[in-house]
C-alpha cells in the first residue's frame, strides 16, 4: 500500500559545447549549473504516523522525519567530457543510417551532496559507453535507437567509502539502458 509521497525538482542549465575533430568525429564538453534541487516527502492522504505500517509511533525512533522539506541546494554541478563519432552519417550517404557511438566521462568536479551542506555534485565519477542508430524519414523524422552503459564509482570526497568490515556495499551502482525516441 502507498504510503509515502515523493517530489524531487531539479532545474540544471546545461551549456553543451561541441568541436569537430575530424569528418564525423567530435569532442563534447557539458558545464551543468543548477539552478534548483530540493525535494520533500510527505504521508498521503489518510495516513498519519499513528496508522503507518513503515513508521515507529515517534520520530525518535525513525530512520527519517516524515514531512521532510530538504535544503535547497544550487551551483556548479559534474561536468561531462567526451568524445564521440559516426562510422556511419545519413547526411553523407542516405542509403545508410546515423550510427554514433560515443564515450563520456562524469568528473565530480561539483562539492558532493551532504546532510550539512547545499551542494549539488553526486560524488561519483561516472564513465559512459553508447551507442545510438538513427535514420531520417520524410525529410522530418528521425526515429532512434540508443544503448549504454554507465560505470560509476565513488570519488575521495564522496558518500561512498568504507565504514569497515560490517559494511556491504561501497560502491555506487552501474547501469545497463536503451532509450527509444523520435526526434522531429
Amino acid at each position: 500500500a502507498k504510503e509515502l509521497s515523493y517530489q524531487r525538482v531539479r532545474n540544471v542549465l546545461n551549456f553543451d559545447l561541441r568541436f569537430g575533430l575530424y569528418k564525423d568525429a567530435e569532442f563534447h564538453v557539458t558545464l551543468p549549473i543548477v539552478t534548483g534541487d530540493s525535494w520533500n516527502h510527505k504521508f498521503v492522504d489518510g495516513v498519519q504516523r499513528d496508522n503507518s505500517t513503515l513508521f515507529p509511533p515517534s520520530d525518535a525512533d525513525a530512520l527519517f522525519k516524515v514531512p521532510y522539506q530538504s535544503k535547497s541546494r544550487s551551483g556548479f554541478g559534474d561536468m561531462k567530457l567526451g568524445i564521440a563519432w559516426a562510422p556511419f552519417n545519413w547526411y553523407s550517404d542516405d542509403t545508410h543510417p546515423t550510427w554514433l557511438v560515443g564515450i563520456d566521462y562524469v568528473l565530480p568536479t561539483g562539492t558532493a551532496m551532504k546532510a550539512s551542506n547545499t551542494s549539488v555534485g553526486q560524488g561519483v565519477s561516472e564513465l559512459i559507453f553508447n551507442t545510438t542508430i538513427s535514420r531520417r524519414a520524410l525529410q522530418m523524422f528521425e526515429p532512434y535507437f540508443n544503448l549504454h552503459f554507465v560505470g560509476r564509482f565513488g570519488s575521495p570526497d564522496g558518500l561512498f567509502v568504507s565504514h569497515g568490515e560490517t559494511q556491504k556495499y561501497v560502491a555506487p551502482g552501474s547501469t545497463l539502458g536503451t532509450q527509444v525516441g523520435l526526434a522531429v
